[in-house]
């Protein structure tokens, strides 16, 4: 099998943009990180915000009866239900990630696009 190189050249990228890193099974090419800011602020921001939804889906059970109009039961659970699916579904939409990074595997000959977390 005939060996790959990838060499990203000095003048048609910025300088620490993009990372280049080799693996076993081939290259990753990802943005280089920068801090804790843009998509890594919003991935932690979206997950705390789900969390708080899922937690007031069972805080909100503390709360009397008489501040729920009609029957109070069945107003709570549905609030639960709208919060709780609401709140998981948050945090795992911003568990998966929103950074992408493009990995070249020369051994199984296949280019991916993949979301790291």
């Amino acid at each position: 099998m005939a060996e790959a190189r990838i060499t990203l050249h000095p003048k048609l990228h910025r300088p620490r943009t993009i990372v280049l890193t080799e693996t076993h099974w081939g290259y990753i090419l990802a943005p280089a990180r920068q801090g804790f800011g843009g998509a890594r602020a919003l991935e932690a921001g979206l997950r705390f915000l789900g969390l708080i939804l899922v937690m007031s889906a069972y805080a909100q059970w503390l709360v009397p009866l008489a501040l729920f109009p009609g029957n109070a039961i069945e107003a709570k659970v549905a609030l639960a239900a709208v919060l709780a699916t609401g709140g998981a579904a948050l945090y795992f939409f911003a568990s998966r990630g929103f950074r992408r990074e493009v990995q070249v595997d020369t051994n199984a000959r296949e280019i991916r696009v993949a979301r790291r977390g």
